[in-house]
């Protein structure tokens, strides 16, 4: 994790983890990669800002506040540090917000700098957003040759945006179970459903639902 400011906001601080897997073509060999879900309010002035993954895989951001407070909501990919953009394709579908700056894939690149790929950009009408390196998004080349040391998504423009099928190269991250077991404590469950819609009693249920997934 790392902070990057955009706008006057930074995007940083980890609440928690969990496990990705996806296969790369060729030019990226297979590699294990972390979503972790994370906000940033460092002086609590955006209550409700928050991150958090479905049981089915999506990873729902909200910024419930004025675009220039100093808050965001967003996850962090890792595991795909020193990889080549070369080849490179990182998307997702949007339902909700889909602005300019957010949300947006952040891509951090060897040389320090970093390549800022905001969601109409690549949207491509119907809700699908994709960014493939070697093309320009609203200005900003993603660049080929490069060398990633970290990827994140970010939402820290005021709105409610839920991302799913997120994926690279094609292939859908997948949202480990301790994940969505963890979720499930400090009240979450009473706002997550299993993958069939159906809310949750009390916190052990939900707990209990999420371990027996795998």
């Amino acid at each position: 994790m790392r902070k990057q400011l955009a706008a006057g906001i930074a995007t940083a601080s980890l609440i928690f983890g969990s496990f990705v897997l996806f296969s790369l073509p060729a030019t990226n060999a297979a590699s294990a990669a972390t979503l972790s879900p994370w906000v940033y309010d460092p002086g609590a002035a955006c209550p409700g800002v928050s991150s958090t993954v479905s049981a089915t895989g999506a990873l729902t951001l909200s910024k419930p506040c004025p675009t220039p407070t100093n808050a965001s909501a967003g996850a962090q990919i890792t595991g795909l540090e020193g990889q080549s953009t070369t080849g490179l394709t990182l998307s997702y579908d949007v339902a909700g917000y889909c602005g300019a700056g957010a949300p947006r894939f952040n891509v951090y690149l060897s040389d320090g700098s970093t390549v800022f790929l905001g969601c109409i950009y690549g949207n491509d009408g119907t809700g699908h957003v994709s960014f493939t390196a070697g093309n320009t998004y609203g200005g900003v080349l993603f660049p080929t040759g490069a060398t990633i040391t970290g990827i994140d998504i970010v939402q820290d423009e005021t709105g409610t945006t839920t991302l799913s099928n997120i994926s690279v190269n094609g292939t859908p991250v997948m949202v480990s179970a301790q994940t969505l077991k963890d979720q499930c404590k400090n009240g979450g469950w009473m706002t997550m459903t299993d993958a069939s819609g159906n809310s949750f009693k009390n916190q052990g249920q939900c707990v209990s639902y999420f371990a027996r997934q795998k």
